[in-house]
């Protein structure tokens, strides 16, 4: 059931991605010959407004074939007008756009709808909250939910991680802890405990629980705003990822099959869980195909902007051999996605569920 849940909303994530392409298609007068959900053989197809509309038989993909796409001798001779190379650079520019900027929009209405149905999460302030399941050395020292840690031994503390770092790596271990406490809505008072950590190196406190509910508007504010700050994590994640080992990255990328797993898992474990996994594959979506290698959308994109800007045409030895390239880098891609996956559903990989 996982797995079905799986294909279609991948499908769906694929045909709203295929869909910013016929959009902008038919925007800069483009003839789209066919649409297709699915790659591989039709098993459907039905022909209205001048394009073939496709049901092909493996599910996880899509295409949006427009006219003279593939005709790379009769390019820069091109005469029809509602061809793709019968366009200027620009207009394909924005075509190969569209594709991931759809992706894009779809993370944010995601996380719209995570912020206008409210979600919880842990802070990283320093501020704590006593376990009730544990004897709390905090609490037996007089702590109490709601204080702000300002100095542990007189280290200044301004993240909850810095509390784990400083009193993790001591056991059995007296800290003297400065503590700031709300009184009232507008008094505040410090206060010193000593607190001995117990023999796992904690002193029993959490981070506490911050709950978030918006308005229609400011979720739409909140939506664009957590879609561009997991932009630049994602990016910012390629990087560290690309700087690992070969084992750690092979065990990081995801294949298909783990990806629509996960996305019917998600689906049957709430509404916030379930978005919050749609807005990242969206989000890693659009930032993939935005990289400049062939067969994405990024080598369309950058060769437009060249020829555009630099008046000028790549030749089609050049695309075709970027054509191969970006092929081979893709078919390695895939092939190390699956063995990963593999690994995966065999428990033979490292990375945690």
């Amino acid at each position: 059931m996982n797995v079905i849940l799986g294909i279609i909303f991948l499908g769906i994530i694929v045909f709203l991605h295929e869909l910013g392409h016929f959009t902008a298609s038919k925007f800069c007068g483009v003839k789209v010959e066919s649409f297709s959900i699915g790659m591989g053989p039709v098993l459907l197809h039905k022909k209205m407004f001048g394009t073939d509309w496709r049901i092909s038989l493996f599910p996880l993909g899509g295409y949006c074939a427009m006219k003279g796409e593939k005709d790379f001798d009769e390019e820069f001779s091109s005469s029809e007008l509602d061809s793709f190379y019968g366009k200027k650079p620009i207009f394909r520019a924005i075509i190969g756009m569209a594709g991931p900027i759809s992706n894009f929009l779809c993370a944010a209405f995601a996380f719209f709808v995570i912020a206008i149905v409210g979600f919880t999460y842990y802070s990283n302030e320093p501020i704590v909250q006593i376990p009730k399941e544990i004897d709390s050395p905090a609490q037996i020292a007089g702590m109490q939910n709601g204080d702000k840690i300002l100095k542990i031994d007189g280290i200044d503390i301004f993240e909850f991680t810095d509390i784990q770092k400083i009193v993790s790596s001591k056991t059995n271990t007296d800290f003297i802890v400065e503590i700031e406490r709300k009184i009232s809505d507008s008094e505040n008072k410090k206060l010193t405990f000593t607190i001995h950590s117990n023999s796992d190196g904690k002193i029993g406190v959490m981070s506490s629980l911050i709950e978030e509910k918006y308005n229609f508007f400011e979720s739409i504010a909140k939506g664009f705003g957590f879609a561009c700050k997991t932009t630049a994590m994602y990016i910012n994640g390629i990087v560290s990822l690309f700087s690992a080992d070969s084992k750690q990255l092979s065990e990081s990328i995801s294949g298909p099959a783990r990806i629509t797993t996960m996305i019917g898992e998600s689906a049957k474990s709430g509404i916030t869980p379930f978005m919050f996994l749609i807005a990242y594959i969206n989000i890693a979506l659009f930032v993939m195909n935005l990289i400049p290698i062939p067969v994405l959308d990024g080598w369309l994109i950058i060769i437009s902007i060249i020829e555009s800007i630099f008046k000028i045409r790549v030749s089609k030895k050049v695309k075709s051999i970027a054509m191969i390239i970006g092929i081979t880098m893709l078919a390695l891609l895939f092939v190390t996605a699956t063995f990963s996956d593999i690994k995966y559903f065999l428990g033979l990989s490292n990375v945690k569920n």
